[in-house]
């Protein structure tokens, strides 16, 4: 696998260090992105989240378990010879697709997912540990130039003749502008499992720093090579122009034997370890649904305060708490939540709103067409702002408001639509309170109309209307001083 590079393929130099980080994926979550390299081509051969690469090794094919893979480049200059560090790390997808021949001259196929080995702590541990076991690498790059002062330097010293400021990829040419190849090796390189960074001891490359550039043996006499790495130390950056997996090993046998147990252990052909057997009970304890029903024990569920995740089965929407245990069954498209309410959930599904406290419980349904788009907000002030989409026609939009501490509906209207951020908290004539916008068409007119909001009312205390479709964009906000 070789990658080719956009034009961002400047090494960073920092503190006389030259860095890269040599993203083979294009999407590794790198939290710092100065020196980052990306590939356009998938990592390596085989085992990235595709079925189109697949790694093969004694009969056994397995792809899907890399996500994404970097590798981490540390160029500096020790006494004058090169010295480089490299790290390796990757994340995985979570799952790997293995086929296999189970010795009995049957074919097996077989997804393993992480999530379904919860189940089996020694099988979830084994698939935590999968980490390669060698991969080498080459970079290919050239250098760029000194600032001024250290050219001069380079001159005076070297006085070198004008052939060796030529590009070119000659043999003979000593230009170091030339194309050069790093070959990284294996060995100082400890590759661990995925999201782990590895420790790796720095090397300095024998020969004068020959083998590091990717010279023939020979090519070059001690004094050329010593220019040309007198440049390279005082050079502003260099510039990788490709790179690639050149090696790699994975513990195809490891992964083999996870997928055996597992599908033995599923088809009841052998029996959990007892720790595996509490593990399971543990964990479907864990995603059983608290007891919310509108009654004395559902009132009398412990209040949820800490944090709510997200959670997705069969493309559904869910919340559980930060102990994993179901706050909301993952049976909605979308859910919209807010830590600082004490009425805080959302949940939309195809034919209403439900509204959500923190324990579970559900306090109020709103039902809404099939089908139709609903943008939903909780207001900082205690109300709730439904706007419907009317598809192509607005006539059949529909906004409205409620006071969600009784769910009691203020103000409706179809043809209506306005822009949700433009609710909630506002002033007019110096005075703070829950202020309501919203629009519709009449007689080719955009008209606004503005609300202030009262317990159980909403007040119009001002409309304004612009002819056509032109000027409407002129009026932006509708809180002010009048």
């Amino acid at each position: 696998m070789i990658g080719k590079l956009s034009a961002q393929n400047a090494m960073v130099k920092r503190d006389g260090h030259f860095i890269a980080h040599l993203d083979f994926m294009g999407n590794y979550p790198l939290k710092n992105t100065e020196g980052r390299v990306t590939s356009s081509l998938d990592y390596g051969n085989g085992l990235t989240n595709t079925d189109q690469k697949k790694y093969t090794e004694k009969g056994i094919t397995v792809y899907g378990l890399v996500k994404s893979a970097v590798l981490k480049v540390d160029w500096w200059a020790l006494f004058g010879e090169p010295t480089e560090q490299y790290q390796f790390e990757w994340i995985s997808s979570g799952y790997y697709d293995i086929t296999f021949d189970n010795g009995k001259g049957k074919i097996v196929s077989a997804k393993i997912n992480k999530g379904d080995l919860t189940k089996y702590p020694d099988l979830l541990k084994r698939f935590n540990n999968l980490a390669p076991t060698e991969m080498e690498f080459e970079i290919f790059w050239n250098m760029g130039k000194p600032n001024d002062v250290d050219l001069k330097k380079f001159k005076e010293k070297y006085n070198p003749d004008e052939k060796f400021f030529y590009s070119g990829m000659v043999k003979n040419d000593l230009s170091i502008d030339r194309g050069y190849k790093t070959i990284v090796k294996s060995g100082g390189l400890l590759f661990e499992p995925s999201g782990i960074t590895p420790f790796a001891t720095p090397g300095i490359r024998p020969g004068k720093g020959e083998e590091f550039l990717g010279m023939e043996k020979g090519q070059y006499n001690d004094a050329d090579v010593k220019r040309i790495l007198y440049w390279w130390q005082f050079c502003q950056t260099h510039n990788i122009y490709s790179f690639k997996v050149t090696k790699q090993n994975w513990p195809i046998d490891e992964m083999k034997f996870i997928a055996e147990k597992y599908l033995a252990y599923e088809k009841g052909e052998e029996e959990p370890t007892p720790k595996q057997l509490i593990a399971q009970a543990e964990e479907k304890n864990k995603n059983t649904q608290a007891y919310t029903k509108n009654d004395f024990w559902g009132d009398a569920v412990e209040e949820e305060n800490g944090v709510l995740n997200d959670f997705f089965e069969n493309n559904k929407r869910g919340l559980k708490n930060d102990k994993g245990r179901i706050i909301i069954p993952a049976k909605y498209y979308n859910i919209k939540y807010s830590s600082e309410m004490k009425y805080n959930i959302i949940a939309l599904n195809e034919n209403s709103i439900t509204i959500f406290n923190r324990k579970g419980k559900e306090l109020y349904n709103i039902n809404k067409e099939p089908k139709t788009k609903v943008d939903v907000l909780f207001s900082e002030d205690g109300y709730l702002y439904t706007e419907e989409a009317g598809g192509n026609n607005l006539a059949n939009a529909k906004i409205t408001v409620y006071n969600i501490s009784n769910f009691q509906k203020l103000f409706e209207d179809v043809g209506a639509w306005s822009s949700l951020n433009k609710k909630g908290i506002g002033k007019r004539g110096g005075k703070i309170g829950a202020f309501f916008q919203h629009q519709k068409w009449e007689n080719n007119y955009r008209m606004y109309y503005y609300y202030e909001i009262k317990d159980t009312t909403l007040e119009l205390y001002r409309k304004i209307g612009y002819p056509g479709k032109t000027e409407a964009h002129k009026h932006e906000t509708f809180l002010d001083n009048h």
